[in-house]
């Protein structure tokens, strides 16, 4: 388990769950490619996310787009479509 420690967090990166502040799904999901884990295991977190109405495509843009590479894709397009699990 890694915990990561951030000595000021934006508001836009937490929201209150049941009353406990919480990292929105788009910064954790952020935080897991930075962290290069498994690309299956977060396109999972991502397809769940959109189904649930948690993410949105521009979101995931923005979370996911830079870390194409790192991944071994060649554009943003094509990393942020495997992740969302559009196999068109």
């Amino acid at each position: 388990m890694k915990l990561r420690v951030r000595s000021k967090i934006d508001p836009r990166e937490w929201s209150l769950a049941a009353g406990l502040p919480v990292s929105t799904v788009v910064t954790i999901i952020g935080d897991l490619l930075a962290d290069r884990e498994d690309e299956s295991a977060v396109a999972q977190i991502v397809q769940d996310a959109i189904r649930d109405g948690l993410l949105s495509l521009d979101e995931l843009v923005a979370a996911a787009g830079e870390r194409a590479r790192d991944y071994g894709h060649t554009s943003a397009g094509s990393f942020v479509a495997v992740l969302a699990g559009d196999s068109s």
